[in-house]
C-alpha cells in the first residue's frame, strides 16, 4: 500500500515540479530583483543558452498546503512558491552564496511589523497584487 501511495504521490507532485522548475528558470533568465549576484544569470541570457536545473529531494512532497506542511522538504518547496509576510534572513556573500543569519528574518509582503505584548501587527508593502490576478493584496 505504502508504495502505491508514493507512486500516486509522485505523478501529482511531477507536474507541479516541472512548473516549479520552468519558473525557476524564467526567474533565472529575468535577472535577480534581490541584492545578489546575478552573474552567471547575466551570462546564460547574454549567450543564449538553455541552463537546466535539478533538484533531489531525499522523501516525497506530502502537501503543497502552506497550512498543512509536515517536513523540511514540504516548507522548502512551499518557500518557493509562496510569498510569506517575512522569511528567513540570509548575507550574501563575496562568492555570491547566501548564509543563514539564524533567527533573523527580513520583510517580503510585510514592510514592517510592531510586536505588541500578545500580538505582532503585520503593515503591508502598498501595491503587491496577486500573481494572475491583479487583485491589490490587503489586510
Amino acid at each position: 500500500m505504502h508504495e502505491r501511495k508514493t507512486t500516486m504521490m509522485r505523478r501529482q507532485a511531477a507536474p507541479i515540479l516541472a512548473g516549479l522548475g520552468v519558473m525557476v528558470a524564467l526567474a533565472a533568465c529575468g535577472g535577480s530583483s534581490g541584492g545578489g549576484s546575478s552573474s552567471s544569470t547575466a551570462a546564460a541570457s547574454a549567450t543564449g543558452t538553455v541552463k537546466t536545473i535539478s533538484t533531489a529531494w531525499p522523501i516525497d512532497i506530502t502537501t503543497l498546503d502552506p497550512a498543512n506542511l509536515s517536513n523540511s522538504e514540504d516548507h522548502e518547496l512551499a518557500r518557493n512558491i509562496y510569498q510569506t509576510l517575512e522569511s528567513p534572513a540570509f548575507k550574501v556573500e563575496a562568492s555570491g552564496s547566501l548564509n543563514f543569519q539564524g533567527a533573523k528574518v527580513s520583510p517580503e509582503l510585510a514592510k514592517s511589523w510592531t510586536i505588541g505584548k500578545d500580538s505582532v501587527t503585520y503593515h503591508l508593502r502598498p501595491g503587491v497584487k496577486f500573481y494572475g490576478t491583479n487583485d491589490v493584496v490587503t489586510a
